[in-house]
């Protein structure tokens, strides 16, 4: 799944009211982050509030304007109305132009994020990193 070896992170933060360890992995090849970031819930009924709130983020800490790509297809992902994937054109903390394809999907009550975050993103590498998307057993 990703073109390059992954640093591990977590911190707390709150979600739909509720606090939890975000994990991500992420690495960076040419100018472009990868990145798969999750985070638990407690409580069902957060869950669409909290993926919401991940999809608002990425729009927002770029701001930038999303359109909604194709709804992703992740083997094994639980089925949610807010599952999406989106491509954000907006700019860097310097300024600079980037885009950012993002997809959202839960799997129970795990809400999980994927992105590419870059000046230009590779067709190709979007398709073939999202592809590579896998729960692990």
């Amino acid at each position: 799944m990703f073109p390059c070896k992954p640093e591990r992170f977590s911190r707390r933060l709150t979600l739909a009211g509720e606090a939890v360890e975000m994990r991500m992995s992420s690495c960076d090849v040419d100018g472009v982050t990868y990145a798969v970031a999750y985070a638990s819930l407690q409580d069902p009924a957060k869950v669409n509030p909290a993926l919401g709130e991940l999809q608002a983020a990425a729009v927002r800490n770029l701001g930038g304007t999303a359109t909604e790509a194709a709804v992703p297809a992740i083997n094994g992902m639980t089925p949610n109305d807010l599952a999406k994937r989106i491509d954000v054109a907006g700019r860097g903390t310097d300024g600079s132009a980037v885009q950012e394809q993002a997809v959202f999907f839960v799997k129970g009550l795990r809400v999980y994020q994927a992105s590419m975050v870059g000046p230009k993103l590779n067709a190709e590498a979007i398709e073939t990193f999202v592809a590579g998307l896998r729960f692990a057993s």
